[in-house]
C-alpha cells in the first residue's frame, strides 16, 4: 500500500523540543553543576518554545491523533516544574517571547484533561495525591494577567476571566477555528453561570474586537432551542442574555453583514437537513419585532421575499 501523502506531518519544530533529552544535553556539554546543566537545558528548550506554541494550538488534535507519543511527550515537558520556572523568570524580567499570548490556550487544554483524570483517580481512592497543575495556572494567569485585570475592573469575576480567556486569549486564534474556540468558551460560560450571572454583553466587549461579532452571532443564532428545556433557571438567564446581545449588536451592524449573518444560518440549515439533522433554532427570526429591530426585520423580510426556503430556515 503507497504511503498517504495527505496523512498529516507533524512540525519539526514540535519533533525536536518532544526528543529534547537532558541526558543527551548534559552529554553533549561541559558543565560545573547540575544545577547549571539543568538551567541551561531549559533556555534550550524556551528558545524552541515559540515555534512550538503555534503549531500545538492550531494542530494539537492532528498531532495527538498522528503521533500521540510526540503530543505527549510536549505536554510533559510543559508540565516541568523546572521548565515552568524558567518561563515565569522571562516574563518577570519582561522578555518577549514570542507567541506566548497562545500559551494559555495548551495551559487551559492541560488543566482541563489533568482535572479529569484527576477526577478519575479520586473517585478510586480518595486518598491519591494528584497533580493539580496549580503552577500552570499561575503561570496562564501570569501570561493573561493585563486582560484579567481589565475584566474584574469591569466586574467580571476572575475565575470567570481566566476561563474564557484561557480559550479565546487573542482575536488571532479564532482565525483557524473559531466554530471551536465560541462552541468552547460557550460551553465555559454556560457552566459558570450555574452559580454566577453571566455579565455576557461586558465580557464580549472586552473579550474581541468588533470585526469578530458577526461570526460569534452567527455561532449562538444556529444553537438549537431544544438546548433551552435542557437548562436550569440561572442558565436559561444566561441563554436569553445570550440572545439579547445577538440581536442588539446584529441591529447594529451595516447592511451586508446582516444579511451576510442570515444567509449563513440559512446555509447551515440546509447543510443539516440534508443530512436529515434540521431542527428549530434559538429564536424565530420571522417573528423579531420591526419596533425593537427595524433593520434586521427589513432584511428577514428581504430574504423570506426571495424564497419560501428562506422562510422556513429563518423560522
Amino acid at each position: 500500500m503507497s504511503e498517504n501523502k495527505n496523512k498529516f506531518k507533524v512540525p519539526s519544530e514540535v519533533k525536536e523540543f518532544a526528543k529534547a533529552s537532558y541526558k543527551k544535553y548534559k552529554k553533549h556539554n561541559d558543565f560545573d553543576s547540575k544545577k547549571e546543566a539543568m538551567k541551561s537545558f531549559n533556555l534550550y528548550l524556551m528558545d524552541m518554545l515559540p515555534e512550538v506554541i503555534e503549531p500545538m494550538v492550531k494542530y494539537g488534535y492532528l498531532i495527538k491523533r498522528e503521533e500521540p507519543e510526540i503530543y505527549n511527550a510536549v505536554l510533559n515537558k510543559f508540565c516541568n516544574e523546572d521548565f515552568i520556572k524558567s518561563v515565569k523568570k522571562e516574563l518577570k524580567r519582561g522578555n518577549k517571547i514570542k507567541n506566548i499570548k497562545l500559551f494559555p490556550i495548551i495551559i487551559g487544554e492541560m488543566i482541563e484533561t489533568i482535572n479529569s483524570q484527576n477526577a478519575q483517580i479520586l473517585a478510586e481512592n480518595p486518598n491519591a495525591t494528584v497533580y493539580t497543575g496549580s503552577d500552570l495556572i499561575e503561570l496562564g494567569q501570569m501570561i493573561l494577567s493585563k486582560k484579567i485585570k481589565k475584566f474584574t475592573k469591569a466586574g467580571i469575576d476572575e475565575n470567570i476571566a481566566f476561563d474564557i480567556l484561557s480559550i479565546i486569549p487573542t482575536d488571532s486564534c479564532l482565525e483557524k477555528s473559531y466554530n471551536f474556540r465560541i462552541a468552547s468558551f460557550e460551553k465555559v460560560l454556560y457552566e459558570h453561570s450555574k452559580a454566577k450571572a453571566i455579565p455576557f454583553a461586558e465580557i464580549m466587549s472586552l473579550l474581541v474586537d468588533k470585526e469578530w461579532y458577526a461570526p460569534f452571532i452567527k455561532f449562538f443564532l444556529c444553537e438549537r432551542k431544544e438546548v433551552f428545556g435542557h437548562l436550569t433557571d440561572n442558565q436559561k438567564a444566561f441563554y436569553l442574555s445570550v440572545s439579547n446581545w445577538c440581536f442588539d449588536t446584529l441591529e447594529s451592524l451595516d447592511r451586508d453583514s446582516i444579511e451576510r449573518v442570515l444567509d449563513t444560518i440559512i446555509q447551515a440549515r440546509k447543510i443539516d437537513e440534508s443530512k436529515g439533522k434540521d431542527s428549530p433554532r434559538r429564536y424565530s427570526l420571522t417573528s423579531l419585532s420591526e419596533t425593537d429591530y427595524p433593520r434586521i426585520f427589513k432584511m428577514v423580510q428581504k430574504k423570506v421575499s426571495e424564497s419560501e426556503v428562506n422562510k422556513k430556515y429563518l423560522s
